[in-house]
């Protein structure tokens, strides 16, 4: 499952590449982290804020 949820990871990443564009992590976390982990990057980013 994981291997799919990574592959589906690489269309963007090529389409990115072919346009010329950079990658960065910043856009890796943006795009493709919240479709691989299923939380979204404001979950991710508030989540550790509402314990406290």
């Amino acid at each position: 499952m994981l291997g799919m949820l990574l592959g589906e990871q690489v269309v963007p990443v090529a389409r990115r590449l072919l346009a010329g564009e950079p990658l960065s992590a910043a856009w890796f976390s943006r795009e493709c982290a919240p479709r691989i982990t299923g939380v979204s990057a404001l979950e991710s980013d508030h989540g550790d804020h509402a314990s406290r």
